[in-house]
């Protein structure tokens, strides 16, 4: 965190609180339908793919992830491992798509893939990640809309900073039927499949390269769009400031 936080103050990107000493993750519900693109702040889309592998024990989860915007990809092996004085530990790796393609085979048929659309974006002085759940997924993740954050608010200030041109369904932080590896599970839940240790929470994103993505004249959405003025082309302040109109 800390050196994350000494990049971004260098490249002059305003994080918040995200990388803050006791910083926390929250994740909120969101109610659909989504929002027109034009109702968000400036923003990036990036396509995101899971897949679990084979472990021996639940309580270690590993997976690949395939991140990418404008054809252009890279390529994540995570190993999250059971707690250790109350932590779970988080090792992840960047890999080469020959790497990824080798580990591709040990994937954990249990789990369907995971694919979903990335939005980030910054409002009243908050970085959020929205994450929009594509098909093909089991019917539990029918427009599914998850919203993440990272702070030391508490929990009642931090709703006030909440994007207000999305509904917010709840606070669904920490609630295993929300995680990842679970909303993955190829076959209904029961006591056999379900899981809600300690690892059943899904990795964040790399909240320097996602700022500076924002922070940065000249990039572009998927669509091909000047980022800067949305995707309808309408302009958008480049500020973290958001009030919804």
């Amino acid at each position: 965190m800390a050196s994350s936080r000494t990049v971004c103050h260098r490249l002059g990107i305003e994080t918040g609180d995200r990388l803050a000493t006791g910083s926390k993750k929250f994740k909120f519900l969101i109610r659909g339908p989504l929002p027109d693109p034009s109702a968000f702040p400036r923003f990036q889309d990036f396509e995101v793919v899971h897949h679990y592998l084979n472990t021996g024990s639940r309580r270690m989860q590993t997976r690949l992830r395939k991140r990418g915007q404008n054809g252009t990809w890279s390529y994540t092996h995570t190993i999250r491992k059971p707690e250790k004085l109350g932590q779970t530990v988080e090792v992840k790796t960047q890999i080469s798509h020959r790497d990824y393609t080798y580990l591709l085979e040990g994937a954990d048929r249990r789990h369907l893939p995971v694919y979903k659309t990335r939005r980030a974006f910054l409002c009243n002085d908050q970085y959020f990640q929205l994450d929009i759940y594509r098909e093909p997924h089991h019917s539990r993740c029918k427009d599914l809309l998850l919203l993440e954050t990272y702070s030391t608010l508490p929990l009642d200030e931090l709703q006030k900073r909440l994007p207000p041109f999305l509904s917010v369904a709840g606070n669904v932080t920490g609630q295993a039927e929300y995680s990842m590896y679970n909303l993955s599970l190829r076959d209904d839940w029961d006591k056999q499949n379900f899981y809600s240790g300690p690892a059943a929470d899904e990795e964040s994103e790399d909240v320097t390269k996602g700022v500076s993505e924002l922070t940065t004249n000249g990039t572009t959405d998927t669509n091909g769009t000047s980022a800067a003025n949305g995707t309808n082309g309408s302009h958008v302040p480049a500020s973290g400031l958001c009030n919804g109109s």
